[in-house]
């Protein structure tokens, strides 16, 4: 096991010191341009979207996009070579430039983009690590991010020997002039916690897990002056709430809602109530909060794919539609400022850009093209017209 003092550490901080020269690149091409468009509604509440950034050539789920079962969830930047083979592009410059002018088209303020360590820690895949971080690499390289900035969820526990360069990682992020702000100036950090053992497994114990995040907020106030709420990521309100209490995290969110019920399929009406009433629990518990909005939830394709035989009895959510999608987005952006509870920072999370074996994405498909773009342009009212992306 490669501990933050072992050999990925290093080439962890050379990784970092060259994407300080990207972030430097980026800022002095933008200047004093970055400056934001405020929403065309008026509305203050941010709207931030998840992303997964898992398409690219050679990824997991590229052989699930290419069966039978995820073929109608090809997204819009994927193509067949002469060979008749699916490519992927999703971590290239020019796909994320797309997805950032769709996401203007339609009013999202922030990407929430995914971190994986690549220290090689715990025998981790250092080389699909840095994969998964190419399409934040990319987005950064951008000479005009349209004003759709950025935040950074840590979606994997790491060991406390890591920690030096995660946080050095996060600093670099921090500074760039698209990272997201709250209103006092603060940056928002995302921290996935899929249960109340997660990151006390990683680090040993309850009180070593608080001890690492309150490091971590020292060492990136330190190199940038900037102050970081912690924001866990857990399916349930109530564990939410312990956790952030046991890991000193200012409020809860959760990356997705799932669907309700025991099994089979259920209208996508009922999988935004299912979100409401998360995101409701979270208000009536007090505890400061993000609502999660949901886009759906199917993840057949990959149980099919990754368990062959029986299919498990699993929910899976209808798709979406432009009124059903408008009602809940109007709540959530009433709701954000008591859901916030006085906390640090009002916005509104969705699931996702572009889950797509997961089912929750919004990004243009082969089969769907633009029409949950469309629906979503509708549902916000915050832009014109959605922009001719080639």
């Amino acid at each position: 096991m490669t501990g933050g003092g072992g050999p990925g550490a290093i080439s962890m901080r050379i990784r970092v010191a060259l994407l300080a020269l990207v972030v430097t690149a980026g800022a002095s091409i933008l200047g004093s341009s970055v400056a934001r468009a405020d929403p065309d509604d008026g509305s203050s509440v941010p709207i931030g979207a998840f992303r997964w950034d898992g398409w690219f050539e050679g990824a997991r789920d590229q052989a699930i996009l290419d069966s039978e079962t995820g073929a109608d969830r090809l997204p819009y930047s994927a193509r067949r070579d002469a060979g008749g083979a699916l490519r992927l592009d999703g971590d290239m410059d020019h796909v994320l430039a797309a997805d950032v002018a769709y996401a203007r088209g339609i009013g999202i303020d922030y990407f929430i983009f995914g971190h994986y360590p690549d220290t090689g820690s715990w025998n981790r895949d250092e080389r699909y690590h840095l994969a998964l971080n190419r399409a934040l690499s990319a987005y950064l390289r951008l000479p005009d991010r349209l004003g759709v900035r950025f935040a950074i969820s840590l979606h994997q526990s790491f060991p406390a020997g890591d920690l030096p360069d995660i946080a050095e990682a996060v600093a670099t992020f921090v500074a760039h002039p698209d990272y997201m702000r709250t209103g006092s100036g603060a940056a928002p950090l995302f921290v996935y916690a899929m249960d109340e053992t997660m990151w006390p497994r990683s680090t040993g114990t309850p009180t070593a897990a608080r001890a690492l995040f309150d490091r971590l907020r020292a060492i990136v106030a330190e190199r940038t002056g900037v102050s970081l709420v912690l924001i866990v990521q857990d399916y349930d309100p109530a564990s939410g709430r312990r956790q952030a209490a046991m890991m000193g995290a200012d409020m809860v969110t959760s990356y997705t809602t799932f669907a309700p019920g025991p099994g089979g399929a259920v209208s996508f009406a009922a999988c935004a109530d299912h979100a409401r009433n998360r995101w409701r629990h979270a208000m009536a518990l007090g505890v400061p909060s993000l609502p999660t909005l949901t886009l759906g939830w199917d993840s057949r394709p990959r149980a099919r794919f990754y368990k062959p035989g029986p299919a498990p009895k699993r929910a899976w959510c209808g798709p979406p539609d432009e009124d059903t999608l408008a009602a809940l987005f109007h709540d959530a952006i009433a709701e954000a400022p008591t859901a916030s509870a006085g906390g640090p920072f009002e916005s509104i999370v969705v699931y996702a850009w572009n889950e797509f074996t997961e089912g929750g994405w919004m990004a243009p498909t082969k089969d769907e093209g633009g029409t949950r773009l469309a629906d979503l342009r509708a549902a916000l009212g915050r832009a014109p017209e959605l922009p001719d992306v080639v």
